[in-house]
């Protein structure tokens, strides 16, 4: 919707979405049949309409996700990009009930490892307004793509790799909710804006060591319902 403002209580009142980062978690593990368990997540304080966006990580060729679920509810895909061994992901449900919650990730086969991050959106409408994705596999240490968020919503992003990249520098206009390592050569971060926003979106990569593999950007926007 726009930001057109409505009266209640003879107040003007002007309708926004918003995002709350709530957790990050990583399993090390090699899971030979590609589920993750997650237990006890953060999701945010409980409100009707309230929806989860749970964006994941992976780290083995090949795989993409076949279910995500989050308090045992089923979650649907928004977005995704996959490059050699790296995998990235958003899923999201509405969850009206709970503060926190198990979220089951079950890959379509065996993963070496695998990450999230979640966000509570409240007054968010369910579809997306935009999705941008690129990945670069080599020597190339920025990922740089365009990327449009509407006035009254917010945009979020995914970022991973799989060659050692120490630290993620995101576009001044995002700000970095979490950066971790994922075994055994992947890092993954994750980073929100708030409002208007259409531009080139850049993140660029410090390496650590290892090789110059595969790394992956993935962006999503929300305006209000």
């Amino acid at each position: 919707m726009s930001l057109l403002p409505f009266v209640q209580g003879g107040h003007s009142v002007t309708v926004v979405a918003t995002a709350t980062y709530t957790a990050q978690a990583v399993d090390d593990s090699n899971q030979s049949s590609g589920a993750y368990t997650f237990s006890s997540q953060a999701l945010g304080v409980a409100a009707t309409g309230r929806q989860i966006l749970v964006g994941v990580y992976g780290y083995n060729s090949g795989r993409v996700l076949s279910t995500v679920t989050v308090g045992g509810v089923s979650a649907s895909n928004k977005s995704a990009l996959h490059e050699n061994e790296l995998q990235l992901e958003f899923w999201l449900v509405t969850l009206a009930a709970g503060t926190s919650g198990d979220i089951v990730v079950d890959w379509d086969g065996a993963m070496l490892s695998c990450g999230i991050g979640v966000w509570a959106l409240y007054g968010a409408s369910s579809t997306a307004s935009d999705t941008s994705s690129i990945a670069v596999t080599g020597a190339g240490m920025s990922l740089a793509v365009a990327h449009t968020s509407p006035a009254d919503g917010f945009a979020i992003g995914l970022a991973g790799d799989s060659s050692n990249i120490v630290t993620y520098s995101w576009d001044s206009s995002f700000v970095e909710k979490f950066d971790g390592a994922v075994e055994p050569n992947g890092n993954y971060s994750g980073a929100q804006l708030n409002g208007a926003f259409n531009d080139t979106v850049t993140v660029t990569l410090t390496a650590g060591g290892g090789s110059a593999a595969s790394k992956g950007l993935i962006l999503i926007s929300f305006p209000a319902a």
